[in-house]
């Protein structure tokens, strides 16, 4: 059993340990210093968009390994719901539209990645009329090559035992609201 001089000890310890010195108090009451800004629009930079077409809210912005920017975009307003607006779009480093597709795929436009072959993988996090709560693999060209997520249902957030889980993936795996996309070295996908 301790005696009361190692909890006495014990309890110092942790009082100093615990309250905060001066220092501290003094830093959370200065005022934050703001960090410069490394970076500078380029206001020569302009994308050249189909006559008649206007941006939307855009969903995410990505490059490829030839510089080109891919966007996915809200097909001209904040969604793409009933709209038959292509929603990915290719630009080359100067501005000009290289192409465009999946027109009518899509209800809210929200996460862009470009792999290491330009696969285009795309996230659509919502559902209506059968469409959204879905991943899309897209060939550089436009073709779909994978669809992860059933058309416009919601996951019910619920994970299958290890035993199980391949037969869930291939018949029923569901997402909430996707958002981003990401590659991992082992290339599972």
């Amino acid at each position: 059993m301790p005696n009361m001089y190692q909890l006495a000890r014990v309890a110092a310890l942790v009082a100093i340990f615990w309250l905060p010195g001066p220092s501290a108090s003094a830093q959370s009451e200065a005022e934050p210093q703001p960090l410069p800004n490394p970076y500078r629009a380029d206001q020569s930079w302009s994308a050249q968009l189909p006559e008649g077409r206007t941006w939307g809210a855009p969903g995410g912005l990505a490059t490829d390994r030839n510089g080109n920017l891919w966007v996915f975009e809200r097909c001209g307003a904040n969604t793409c719901a009933g709209s038959s607006t292509a929603a990915i779009l290719e630009f080359d480093p100067s501005g000009k539209l290289l192409k465009s597709f999946g027109a009518g795929m899509f209800v809210f436009p929200h996460g862009i990645f470009v792999d290491r072959e330009n696969n285009v993988w795309v996230t659509d996090a919502d559902g209506k009329d059968g469409k959204g709560h879905q991943v899309v693999k897209f060939s550089p060209d436009g073709k779909v090559l994978l669809t992860l997520g059933k058309a416009g249902m919601a996951g019910d957030g619920r994970i299958p035992s290890i035993a199980h889980r391949e037969w869930w993936w291939r018949r029923t795996a569901t997402f909430s609201w996707p958002t981003a996309m990401a590659e991992i070295p082992i290339r599972a996908l």
